[in-house]
């Protein structure tokens, strides 16, 4: 024996275009959020761009370059992580923001990667983007 659920306990009815105007409010909303979340990423990786590798290093060693030492092995390194024309990212700083994002470090590279990319290499869809004409996630398929 099947059942329907019950009506709803609200004693008005919204109107389909309120019903409407409601989701395309709500859509606008996600989209700020989202394009929030990309300047808070670029945000991030600008204040972790790496110009020296023995900065990124953490401290200043002669033996960064030196194989097996603690320096090589367990020193920060800066790491390419969009296209040509976009800043190094020191590489912990990847895995700091992966962290507070509660996401895994491989989308987190890509996060990076494409807000980099956006910001440094198409600077016109970057702007779409920030104006919310764009959705984030065609501006990262881009």
């Amino acid at each position: 024996m099947s059942t329907t659920a019950p009506a709803p306990a609200t004693s008005t009815r919204l109107s389909s275009r309120v019903v409407l105007d409601r989701a395309v409010a709500a859509m606008r909303a996600k989209r700020r959020v989202e394009v929030e979340v990309l300047e808070s990423a670029l945000a991030w990786a600008h204040a972790h761009v790496v110009t020296d590798e023995e900065v990124a290093a953490g401290w200043r060693s002669e033996t960064i370059h030196t194989p097996g030492t603690a320096a090589a092995l367990f020193g920060e390194r800066p790491l390419p992580i969009a296209g040509d024309g976009t800043p190094l990212v020191a590489e912990f700083a990847v895995i700091e923001l992966a962290a507070v994002l509660e996401q895994s470090h491989e989308a987190t590279l890509a996060l990076l990667g494409d807000v980099l990319d956006l910001a440094h290499r198409l600077p016109r869809l970057w702007t779409l983007v920030r104006s919310l004409d764009v959705p984030v996630r065609l501006a990262r398929e881009a």
